[in-house]
């Protein structure tokens, strides 16, 4: 079976387990200063400073969480935060971050270019408008396909935010994904935003994990947000030696993934001419349109699914296919080919 459902499928290499086994295990949360005594935490919190030019960095069990502990350090009840409707930190935090029975913040929804990203002149005349707190993005954009915002763009979303003080928070869960399509550094993607959530566990390959990463004071408060949350790790070293595992050997490997998917679609194209993609594949991830099927997107996963592979369900008759280290070049070609057998019998 070919998995495409999504990019957090991974293999554990040995090294990442030996490395795993054989450190001394701290006590995140526990120290006088309720800061972290693991001393793989903090190799790990540094390291994503220096990839990510921040000043200070906190481990979380996940990004979702890192998110929304980034959206209360910066918002408070009754506030606006400036999302997109369908990327992951409104879809998934909807409930705890703006649901007026809990996290009770005010979303208000900027729209995307017809490239699939953030449309900057909304977003300026929405703080204009407005009076946000807060700008969340998502880079690349997941609901799109994989879209990555140019860096030019940040620049100028950053200049809006600036002429009212307004921080700009990153879900960067798939930021290296954008850093390698587009050849640069993680460090210039982040240079114009306040803070970055980056994610361990997706194409990286962790086992687990994110960093929030941002201004030191700004961090420490994010800290204590995320014990509220029940993020303390005990234990931590088990999460962050593997996190530098990854940052350290699997962040170029991204391109591999950026190939299958580019292999994926070329096969595609040659053998069935019909399909139709939402839009350009930039990353790892591929959106099928398949609204002249006369299917659901249900029942067109259901049926690929009999061939071998894999999909996951995403609005507007569309597909997901996520490519990851676990699917080679050849399970690329054979997706392609069951993929472009099921659109040819339509």
């Amino acid at each position: 079976m070919i998995d495409l459902r999504s990019d957090t499928a991974a293999r554990i290499p040995s090294a990442m387990l030996a490395n795993i086994i054989t450190e001394r295990l701290g006590d995140d949360g526990q120290t006088q200063e309720d800061m972290d005594d693991d001393e793989k935490v903090k190799e790990l919190q540094q390291l994503a400073c220096d990839i990510t030019g921040k000043q200070d960095a906190a481990l979380f069990p996940t990004v979702t969480m890192a998110n929304l502990a980034a959206v209360y350090a910066c918002a408070a009840p009754g506030e606006q935060v400036l999302v997109e409707r369908d990327m992951h930190l409104y879809r998934f935090g909807q409930y705890f971050a703006f649901h007026p029975d809990f996290g009770r913040r005010v979303p208000i929804f900027y729209g995307l270019t017809q490239q699939g990203a953030p449309d900057v002149e909304d977003i300026g005349q929405l703080v204009e408008r407005n009076n946000p707190s807060l700008i969340c993005l998502e880079n690349t954009l997941n609901f799109t396909g994989g879209v990555c915002i140019p860096p030019e763009a940040l620049k100028e979303i950053s200049l809006y935010a600036h002429k009212r003080s307004v921080h700009i928070h990153v879900d960067g869960a798939r930021l290296f994904n954008a850093s390698c399509a587009l050849s640069i550094p993680a460090r210039e993607l982040c240079q114009h935003v306040n803070s970055v959530a980056i994610c361990l566990s997706k194409g990286l390959g962790a086992p687990i994990g994110g960093v929030l990463c941002g201004e030191k004071t700004w961090i420490e408060r994010t800290r204590k947000i995320r014990k509220l949350l029940g993020g303390t790790i005990h234990k931590a070293g088990i999460i962050a030696a593997p996190g530098i595992y990854v940052l350290q050997n699997n962040i170029e490997r991204l391109k591999e993934d950026h190939a299958n998917a580019q292999l994926f679609v070329k096969v595609l194209k040659a053998k069935a001419p019909s399909a139709k993609l939402v839009r350009e594949v930039q990353t790892n991830l591929v959106l099928l349109d398949i609204s002249q099927s006369g299917q659901t997107s249900e029942k067109f996963l259901d049926e690929l699914a009999l061939h071998g592979v894999l999909g996951k369900v995403r609005p507007n008759n569309s597909v997901r296919l996520a490519f990851h280290q676990c699917v080679s070049s050849s399970d690329a070609e054979r997706a392609a080919l069951a993929v472009a057998d099921q659109i040819n019998c339509w």
